[in-house]
């Protein structure tokens, strides 16, 4: 069923694990490294993803550029730490973090380090400039992928649904396999931290096959426990637009004489109009809990390889694994359409390897975009995901209200709502 939905807006910049933006390693300092297009076995391994709250509600006051501003200075804020407590991979996704580490204790240990800095710099600070921290989560477990642009695996997918979903408030929460990690701990820091076992409704529960009803964490009630703030490295971006849009966040932050000359020279360089396509992540979340990682990273690709074409016929540019974005509505719709029939055929032809036929979610307006870096943030991206990963379930194509309206008078459009597909 092909579905219209009104435009509300995400709860957040971020969106779907392991489907974020391009990426770095620790090694590459900034917003953007080449996808290297790895598949690296990393064994055991403790992730760490951070998210960012606040974003419908200081957008809709402030501006997308305002909450821009807040995600680079979260950005300053949480790299150099997550680098100072060892993290071997490190990407960021618009206003999450996802970071790899050797131990449970070494991700806790940053943990604790960002909560502590970010505190040090909202002190003092009107609401609409404090970067509010939605929470952090933190797991430990098996087969973990780094594949250059983004990370795979369930230890990956628990830390997500802790970071982004469960968390509230800045809490910490910690999977019960990193909790009993962190028992094994003989740091007096580690000990002396509080927890506090938690069993709720999963987020997800119900939307695919495979996906657990209930889930299970561990919240770490006084993380500041294990240390005070660390001195840290400058936050450095090797690339000059980014480095440029980095610098005028500082500046419109720091003094508001020049924001509203700063707001319009962002608004002149970097914002565009889009429409974004997002289509969600559960089914392949279930794949990989019921069939293995390396099943379901076939499937991706399996998907990735039909998806190439079309967005291509239809003039998209596919900005993430599950992000595209169309210059024209019309543009979009059609290739929504063509991606679905598409991911059916071939289900109908692979009865015994069908690739998840996820909720798609449509949205358009102004995007900021900054070339060369992972920067393309705002409201059709976020409304975009609400619909097709928190809304939609299997199948369904959700359109918000304004691209529904911007085709309502189009042929081909009418000829949908005859047949009874839209609604």
């Amino acid at each position: 069923m092909l579905s219209s939905a009104s435009a509300q807006g995400a709860a957040g910049a971020g969106h779907g694990a392991g489907a974020g933006s391009l990426g770095s390693s620790r090694s590459m300092r900034g917003l953007i490294a080449a996808p290297s297009h790895q598949n690296v076995m990393l064994g055991m391994r403790a992730v760490f993803v951070s998210d960012m709250s606040g974003f419908t509600r200081i957008t809709r006051k402030m501006g997308i550029t305002h909450f821009a501003s807040l995600i680079m200075m979260m950005r300053k804020i949480v790299w150099p730490r997550l680098e100072k407590f060892g993290a071997e991979v490190i990407q960021p996704h618009a206003d999450n973090f996802y970071a790899i580490f050797k131990s449970v204790e070494a991700a806790t240990r940053a943990a604790a380090s960002i909560s502590n800095a970010i505190a040090a710099y909202n002190e003092g600070k009107d609401p609409d400039y404090k970067i509010s921290l939605g929470g952090m989560g933190v797991s430990w477990g098996a087969d973990v992928r780094n594949l250059g642009h983004t990370l795979h695996g369930v230890p990956v997918q628990e830390a997500f649904v802790l970071g982004e979903d469960v968390c509230d408030g800045g809490n910490l929460l910690v999977t019960t396999a990193a909790f009993e990690q962190l028992e094994k701990s003989t740091s007096p820091a580690i000990r002396a931290l509080k927890f506090a076992k938690r069993e709720e409704e999963h987020p997800y529960a119900g939307t695919v096959e495979g996906m657990p009803d209930t889930i299970e964490y561990y919240e770490i009630t006084n993380p500041t426990a294990v240390g005070e703030d660390v001195a840290v490295p400058d936050f450095v971006i090797p690339n000059a637009q980014g480095d440029k849009f980095l610098h005028l966040a500082e500046q419109r932050l720091a003094d508001a004489s020049q924001r509203e000359d700063i707001d319009k020279l962002v608004a002149r360089e970097f914002m565009h109009f889009r429409v974004a396509l997002m289509f969600g992540a559960h089914g392949e979340e279930a794949l990989t809990k019921t069939r293995g990682l390396d099943y379901s990273l076939e499937i991706q690709r399996r998907k990735q390889a039909l998806l190439r074409p079309i967005v291509e016929a239809n003039s998209g540019d596919l900005a993430e694994p599950q992000l595209i974005f169309f210059e024209s509505c019309h543009d979009a719709f059609l290739a929504a359409i063509q991606l679905r029939a598409a991911l059916n055929t071939y289900n109908q032809e692979h009865p015994q390897d069908k690739i998840p036929v996820d909720s798609i979610g449509v949205h358009c307006g102004s995007v900021l975009l900054v070339p060369g870096t992972d920067i393309h943030w705002g409201d059709p991206v976020n409304t975009a995901s609400k619909l097709g990963e928190d809304i939609g379930r299997v199948g369904m194509i959700l359109l918000s209200k304004e691209v529904h309206d911007s085709m309502s008078q189009l042929k081909e459009f009418k000829k949908y709502v005859a047949e009874g597909l839209v609604k």
